[in-house]
C-alpha cells in the first residue's frame, strides 16, 4: 500500500482530526496530553503539520518543525495509528517526510522506547546515535541525527559532487517520496493518482540529490505523435539550484521522437525562463484554459 502526506492548513476538518489525534498519542506515550505548540504549527514560520494517509484514510500523523538555530528538521511528533502499523507504512511515511525536506535532521526518541528506537535506526541506518543523559530527573532521550547539509540561502550554495545527483526513471517504490515534494499532490488525490500512473508506465522520472529524491518530470509521446512533459516539480527547498533544468534535460534526451513540445502559463515567468535556457523555442497559445491566462506551447527540435 502507498501513503500521501498531507500538509494540514490552518482551517478545516483535517486540522481538527490532527488534533483530535493527539492526545491519545501523547497518552501512549505516557506523558502530559496537553500539547502548547500545537497552534504555533499555524502561526510560526518553520513549522509543518501532517496527516498521513493510506486509500483515503487516515493513518497517523506527523509534526515536523525547522530549528531556527541550525536549518535543521527536527520530527517532534510522529505517530502511526495501531491498525495501520507492522505494514511499512511507518516507514513509507517517514521517507516520505525526509524527502519532503532535505537537509539535515534530527529525531529525539525516550529512553524507554526501544521500539521506536529500533524503527528509527531501520528507517535512517546512517543516522549518528548520542546516548540518553538524564537531565532535571527524567529518563532523557536518544538522538539521532541525519547528515545532510541544512538549507541555506541560495547564494550560499555550493554544487555538490556530480557523482550525487542523477536523474533516473521512478519506481512503485519511490511512490511516497515523490508525492511528498510535490505539495499539490499531497491536498489532491487526482494528482496523485495521475503521478502514480506516470509511474507505473515508466513516464516518470525522478532527480536525486545525495541520495533524496528532489524533484520530477512526467512525460509522454502522445501530444499529436510527439514527445510532451505534462509536469516538472521540484521540492521547495530546493529551487534555484538547477534541478528543473536537470528534469528538463534529461526528458530531452529520453524523448523517442524528433520534436518535444511542453506547456505553461503565460503569467509563469521562472517557467518560460526554464523553457529558454533549456533551449525550447515558442510554438504558439492555447485560450480558455484558464480564464485571462493563455497556454503557451514550447517545442524543441531533438533530432
Amino acid at each position: 500500500m502507498t501513503i500521501t502526506l498531507e500538509r494540514v492548513p490552518a482551517g478545516g476538518p483535517a486540522r481538527e482530526e490532527l488534533t483530535a489525534l493527539l492526545p491519545g498519542y501523547l497518552r501512549g506515550l505516557g506523558v502530559d496530553a496537553h500539547y502548547p505548540y500545537l497552534p504555533l504549527y499555524w502561526t510560526e514560520a518553520g513549522r509543518f503539520p501532517y496527516l498521513i494517509r493510506e486509500q483515503g484514510r487516515t493513518a497517523g500523523f506527523a509534526l515536523v518543525r525547522q530549528l531556527p538555530d541550525s536549518g535543521a528538521f527536527e520530527m517532534a511528533e510522529f505517530c502511526v495509528l495501531p491498525d495501520f502499523r507492522a505494514r511499512g507504512l511507518g516507514a513509507q511515511a517517514a521517507r516520505a517526510l525526509f524527502a519532503a525536506h532535505p537537509g539535515a535532521w534530527r529525531i529525539g526518541i525516550m529512553a524507554n522506547n526501544a521500539g521506536a528506537l529500533r524503527f528509527w535506526r531501520t528507517v535512517a541506518p546512517q543516522a549518528a546515535v548520542q546516548p540518553p543523559r538524564e537531565a532535571d530527573g527524567e529518563d532523557g532521550f536518544w538522538m539521532l541525527s541525519l547528515p545532510g547539509a541544512p538549507p541555506t540561502r541560495a547564494s550560499d550554495q555550493t554544487a555538490p559532487p556530480q557523482d550525487a545527483q542523477q536523474v533516473r526513471v521512478a519506481t512503485p517504490a519511490d511512490t511516497p517520496a515523490i508525492l511528498a515534494v510535490d505539495a499539490l499532490a499531497l491536498a489532491d488525490p487526482a494528482r496523485a493518482r495521475q503521478i502514480t500512473r506516470a509511474i507505473e508506465q515508466g513516464q516518470c522520472r525522478v532527480a536525486v540529490d545525495a541520495g533524496r529524491i528532489v524533484g520530477y518530470v512526467m512525460q509522454d509521446h502522445g501530444f499529436f505523435g510527439h514527445g510532451f512533459v505534462s509536469l516538472i516539480v521540484v521540492a521547495a527547498a530546493c529551487r534555484r539550484q538547477g534541478v528543473a533544468l536537470r528534469l528538463l534535460q534529461a526528458a530531452v534526451t529520453a524523448c523517442d521522437t524528433a520534436k518535444l513540445f511542453t506547456s505553461t502559463n503565460q503569467s509563469n515567468v521562472a517557467a518560460r525562463r526554464l523553457m529558454a535556457k533549456a533551449g525550447f523555442v515558442p510554438s504558439g497559445m492555447i485560450e480558455n484554459l484558464d480564464e485571462g491566462d493563455p497556454e503557451l506551447v514550447y517545442v524543441k527540435f531533438v533530432r
